[in-house]
């Protein structure tokens, strides 16, 4: 059995910033975090009727994320265009109904075959690896495996809301029946809708399972663990070490690409220099996405020194913390230097928010 994949879908994060019409909680900065954390890949569903993840979020993302990036749609024209256009690694095309709260069963390919064939082909020739949200049905993987589709995501639903044991038993043979159906076909499986802490296990233990998107557990957890911990202060650390800080919900000014490749362009590795830590710089020499890599750190930096309450001129010296994963997986700064003695001047604890947070 493969190494089985995790992509965080983040569509929620964008549900409760559109709630209040604000720019916090930023999408594009939970997804920098899950990455962090250990996500293989990103998904987003820009809908129709956009009651979530904007045009903006889905641009950006395309332009800052290190892994993956998995764009559901539905198969219209519009959202085609905007695949093409955008060239996300994944497309995972879906049905969508207006009046629904979230997806509510799979794609009828079978009943479509020379729309989704088209919408495949379109999606292919732009590089886009295309899978079919479809439910755990023969006649649909068969369909799918005939208009070209490389991948093929199972709909969980029926799994995640069984209402009993034998039930849900049931719903997972179904589920492992299609996974090795599609298999034989050729098809990599993938499989999401619905999954939480506690009954993905199952799923996850099908073989022929490639890559799981879970997303509404996932950020539900998120919401409720963070808060106790967002202004709490670490006394941990040694009063002769350096200084760590959390990076929980600091709101970052993410940086257009464009703006770094300019600066570079104008000013060589200057920024760079100003920027990285000796840490930072070593890895930003080999990177396979050096400018990338620039633009989050300055981002994170950013909004640091505004969480500090300095500004970017007030003494808080960019190349003097960095960002670095602790034994969890999580991001965090390490402070040194001026910038220790600033955080310890302006009372700063081992934990910050942005204000906005």
């Amino acid at each position: 059995m493969a190494e089985l994949l995790l992509g965080i879908n983040i569509d929620h994060i964008a549900t409760l910033r559109n709630a209040r019409g604000t720019a916090y909680p930023d999408p594009v900065q939970a997804a920098f975090i899950a990455e962090q954390g250990g996500a293989d890949g990103i998904t987003v569903h820009l809908r129709e009727d956009r009651r979530h993840i904007t045009d903006r979020d889905v641009r950006v993302l395309r332009q800052t994320l290190d892994t993956r990036m998995n764009l559901e749609m539905a198969v219209t024209e519009e959202m085609l265009a905007i695949a093409v256009e955008t060239k996300p690694h994944f497309c995972c095309l879906v049905p969508e109904k207006r009046q629904e709260v979230t997806t509510e069963g799979g794609l009828d390919v079978a009943g479509q075959l020379d729309k989704m064939r088209d919408a495949c082909k379109r999606l292919a020739d732009a590089g886009i690896l295309v899978s079919l949200f479809i439910d755990a049905d023969e006649a649909q993987i068969k369909a799918a495996a005939d208009v070209g589709a490389p991948y093929i995501e199972i709909h969980t639903g029926c799994y995640a809301d069984a209402e009993d044991e034998a039930t849900q038993a049931k719903e997972l043979d179904r589920i492992a029946r299609a996974a090795t159906y599609a298999a034989g076909l050729g098809l990599k499986v993938n499989a999401g809708h619905g999954l939480t802490y506690h009954n993905v296990k199952a799923i996850a233990a099908i073989p022929e399972m490639h890559e799981l998107n879970i997303g509404h557990a996932i950020i539900g957890r998120a919401v409720m663990s963070g808060p106790e911990r967002g202004g709490g202060r670490d006394e941990t650390s040694d009063a002769g070490s350096p200084q760590v800080m959390a990076i929980l919900g600091l709101g970052t000014d993410i940086v257009e690409i464009a703006r770094i490749e300019a600066v570079i362009t104008r000013s060589g590795d200057r920024l760079a220099r100003r920027v990285l830590s000796d840490n930072e710089w070593a890895i930003w020499e080999t990177h396979q996405q050096p400018v990338r890599f620039l633009a989050k750190r300055f981002a994170v930096k950013e909004a640091a020194a505004k969480a500090f309450g300095t500004g970017i001129r007030n003494g808080l010296a960019f190349n003097q913390f960095e960002v670095f994963n602790d034994e969890l997986g999580k991001p965090r700064l390490r402070l040194w230097g001026e910038a220790l003695t600033l955080a310890a001047k302006l009372g700063v604890g081992a934990y910050a928010r942005h204000a906005g947070g």
